[in-house]
This record gives C-alpha cells, sequence and structure tokens, in this order.
C-alpha cells in the first residue's frame, strides 16, 4: 500500500508540473526514504520506462499497419507518435546497456582528477558505485525477475490500451466517427505534446492541441462536449484520485528530514 500511494504521489506531481517533469524525481525520493535503494528504484523505473516505449512502439506498428486506407490521416499524428515513442525508448536502452560503461567512465575520470580537484573526485567516486549498484540490480531483475519483466510488458499493453481507447470510445458518443486507430493515433501524439507544453498539466496546451487533431471528426457544436470528457477522463479524474496521497507523501517528506 505503501508503493501505490508513492507511486499515485508521484502521478499527482507530474499532473501539476509543467512537462510532468515532478513526479519521477519525487517516486524515487520517496522510495528511498522508505529504505529501497536508489540505483533499484532507479533500475525498475528505467525498465517499466522501457517496457511502455515498447508497448507504444508496438500500437504504434499496429495502427501503422492499417494505415495503409487511411494515409492522409497517419500523416497528422504519425511522425509526432514514432519520434515520441524513440525519445522515451533510447535514453532508458541507452542507459539499461550501457551502464558498466558509464561507471568505467566515472571511475576513469575520478583516477585523472583525485589529485587536482578533489571535491570533484569524491563525486565521481560516489557516481561510479551508484551506478554500479544500478548494474548489478539491473542484472538481476533479468537473471532472475525475467517472468516479471515480462508481466510488466503485458500489463502495460493493457493499460496503454484501455487508455488511448478513451478518446475513440468518447468520439462515438457524442456523434462524432473516425477510424479507431486514428483516434488512438492523436491521442498518443498528444500524450507526447503534453510533455512538451510550459504549463502544469498541459492545461489549455493539450484541449487545444487534440482540438485541431479531431475538429474534422467532429460536428463543431459537439466539439468542445468532446474536449470537456476527454479532458475529465484522461486528466482530472486522475488528478483527483492521486492528490488523496499528497498529504501521506508530505508527512513522510517531513518525516525522514
Amino acid at each position: 500500500m505503501d508503493f501505490v500511494k508513492t507511486y499515485l504521489a508521484g502521478v499527482f506531481v507530474s499532473h501539476i508540473t509543467p512537462g510532468a517533469v515532478g513526479g519521477f524525481p519525487l517516486f524515487l525520493f520517496l522510495l528511498h526514504q522508505q529504505g529501497v535503494p536508489a540505483a533499484k528504484s532507479l533500475a525498475a523505473n528505467l525498465i517499466d520506462s522501457l517496457n511502455t516505449g515498447v508497448t507504444l512502439g508496438l500500437l504504434l506498428a499496429a495502427g501503422a499497419v492499417f494505415f495503409h486506407v487511411h494515409g492522409a490521416a497517419a500523416g497528422n499524428w504519425l511522425p509526432a507518435a514514432a519520434i515520441g515513442t524513440t525519445i522515451m525508448i533510447v535514453p532508458a536502452l541507452s542507459l539499461l546497456l550501457f551502464a558498466g560503461k558509464i561507471s568505467q567512465a566515472a571511475a576513469e575520470f575520478r583516477r585523472k582528477d583525485l589529485g587536482q580537484r578533489r571535491r570533484t573526485a569524491l563525486l565521481a567516486a560516489r557516481i561510479a558505485g551508484e551506478i554500479e549498484r544500478f548494474e548489478a540490480a539491473v542484472s538481476e531483475f533479468w537473471r532472475d525477475h525475467r517472468p516479471l519483466l515480462l508481466t510488466n510488458l503485458l500489463l502495460n499493453i493493457l493499460y496503454w490500451t484501455a487508455y488511448l481507447s478513451t478518446a475513440p470510445l468518447l468520439l462515438n458518443a457524442v456523434g462524432g466517427r473516425a477510424p479507431w486507430p486514428v483516434m488512438m493515433g492523436n491521442q498518443l501524439a498528444i500524450q507526447f505534446a503534453q510533455y512538451l507544453i510550459p504549463t502544469p498539466g498541459a492545461s489549455g496546451g493539450a484541449e487545444v492541441a487534440m482540438a485541431l487533431l479531431v475538429r474534422r471528426f467532429i460536428a463543431h457544436d459537439r466539439l468542445v462536449t468532446f474536449l470537456f470528457l476527454w479532458r475529465i477522463y484522461t486528466y482530472y479524474i486522475s488528478l483527483l484520485g492521486s492528490s488523496l496521497t499528497i498529504p501521506w507523501a508530505m508527512n513522510l517528506v517531513r518525516k525522514y528530514q
């Protein structure tokens, strides 16, 4: 239960910070306050991020296969979604695959710099040690917990399929018509665009971006209704639920200061 509350507290902070930049650091910090080693929690989160990227890549590929009929519509969102998915996969995969190289580079920097700037060398030593622990955690996950990694991937597929189905279901509910993959692709493109919109939770920008993508699929007098329902289902319900964990998270931060 503490882990669930930690996760939801991170989700809440992601919802209220521009680019969702605050939730991930808070999540790792709260886990650290509960005794979870930073290297292990970072390894778990990077693996989850990689599985999320792979999931979105699979959904993107499946959508592209069906777009031979709707090629013009694909041009509106496919490049943005593909770039966003790549940006999500490459950093996580690089850190997971090359942790050893990064650790060696930090250790080498420490050796060369030891006699010149002691403070920098000590910091490099701490970084090298933490990266070694991170590499050991990644190896442990891969060696001993492959069924869990596969389960994580399958749960990611279920979650993102359900989440991305929100837009086409709501569009249909208000009388709009669009191919299912088109609407899922539009929502996926908006998901990545929200990380670049410099307002808390992408407020305002997300609605405008979605309106630009779906306006041709729905009567104008129903567009506002669709946007209102879409934002409630994909943002405000989660924001409300996750906000309940913030008092607990703040008490935990104060307790261990």
